[in-house]
């Protein structure tokens, strides 16, 4: 590959025939790689000062179903639980029976379950809960979260579940 040239756009563009200004918003080809695979990015030959590159790392679409009931592409939009946050948050009531399962699945230490108890209302122990251990958690605290709000608030569930369709 002559890496003076890059490909925008299906058109080759020659960077040895234009003025360095012209360099600072030239778009580079796009590469595509797998899970664990390397990538390459051409080299900057001749080029003093400084140089920032913005990279875009962005999921591949595989098709698969998401868990959480999201029955999108895995990691493509939002989980269930962050799409319904504040409805959640507004009326999930019973909060203690759904800690105490996210202790017994290590979602939620000892502390943390202590520390949301604490709190007065639903509300807020349901925000400490989403805004804490269920936001560092991830995607598996979020997926373990919506499996057990499905046993503990079915009929929010549903409702919740029916507002996507």
């Amino acid at each position: 590959m002559d890496y003076s040239t890059t490909q925008t756009r299906g058109s080759t563009v020659d960077h040895r025939e234009q003025q360095p200004a012209d360099l600072r918003s030239v778009t580079c080809h796009s590469v595509t790689a797998r899970s664990g695979d390397n990538a390459v990015a051409p080299q900057l030959i001749g080029c003093s000062g400084n140089i920032n590159f913005s990279v875009n790392i962005q999921p591949h679409n595989t098709g698969l179903q998401g868990s959480g009931g999201s029955a999108t592409p895995e990691n493509s939009e939002k989980h269930f639980i962050d799409l319904h946050r504040t409805a959640l948050i507004e009326r999930v009531c019973n909060v203690t029976a759904i800690l105490d399962r996210l202790l017994d699945r290590r979602v939620v230490t000892q502390r943390g379950y202590n520390e949301i108890q604490s709190e007065s209302t639903s509300q807020n122990k349901m925000g400490k809960l989403l805004s804490g251990p269920i936001h560092s958690g991830g995607r598996r605290a979020k997926d373990v979260l919506f499996e057990i709000l499905e046993t503990q608030e079915p009929f929010l569930m549903e409702e919740l579940k029916a507002l996507r369709k």
